[in-house]
């Protein structure tokens, strides 16, 4: 009987690891393609035929040392996960960003002293709100994505007014959730217009939402 493969030792200039059956997919470990190149490779050109990493649902794969690089050429990058941490202090550049998890709430309430994802569900997911005010308008006194919990430092919000009244964002309203006010721009009343939009993000340290763009 064989010994399993991972009791041996392979000791060569170059290993290519290939399955039998003539696939494109192999593993190929080579020392001496020098500095720019890639020393382990793992690679397979056959049209929807992947490469699975996966490991446990509480465990990491972790990448350590150097640099990364996702060079997908015309492809794309798909990232399905309830969280995406950026940790560190280097910085990140983007040539381009698409946001297309949104929530449309109609009709929304004359008025809200807390905003939450019970006043629209999905609100502690979403990043893009379609808000169809009330008759009279609708006026926002503070937001708390998600009840019980604090609101994520740097999170940002963009609003839509797709009705034919008015939304008003309260700035520092005292009928308002503290961790979840408004700081509004010259400390006045934010209001946004039929067809209009803005901008927010929470801020930590002041524990409020700072209005972003007008």
């Amino acid at each position: 009987m064989a010994k399993p493969f991972l009791a041996q030792v392979i000791q060569e200039v170059t290993i290519e690891i290939v399955t039998a059956d003539g696939g494109s997919g192999k593993i190929v470990l080579d020392q001496t393609l020098g500095p720019g190149n890639d020393t382990v490779q793992i690679t397979t050109d056959l049209f929807s035929k992947g490469i699975l990493a996966q490991n446990d649902t509480q465990a990491f794969i972790r990448m350590r040392g150097g640099n990364g690089e996702w060079n997908l050429l015309n492809g794309n990058l798909a990232l399905n996960t309830s969280q995406l941490l950026e940790l560190g202090s280097g910085n990140l550049e983007q040539n381009m960003v698409t946001v297309n998890n949104s929530v449309v709430l109609n009709p929304a309430n004359a008025n809200y002293n807390e905003f939450n994802n019970t006043s629209v569900g999905g609100l502690n997911v979403v990043s893009r709100v379609n808000l169809f005010p009330d008759a009279g308008g609708t006026s926002i006194q503070s937001i708390i994505l998600s009840p019980g919990n604090p609101n994520p430092d740097g999170r940002q919000l963009w609003w839509q007014n797709i009705g034919v009244t008015s939304l008003t964002f309260v700035n520092l309203s005292g009928a308002g959730t503290i961790g979840g006010l408004i700081l509004c721009p010259n400390s006045a009343d934010f209001v946004i217009r039929p067809g209009g939009g803005m901008g927010m993000m929470f801020d930590e340290s002041s524990n409020l939402w700072f209005v972003r763009v007008a």
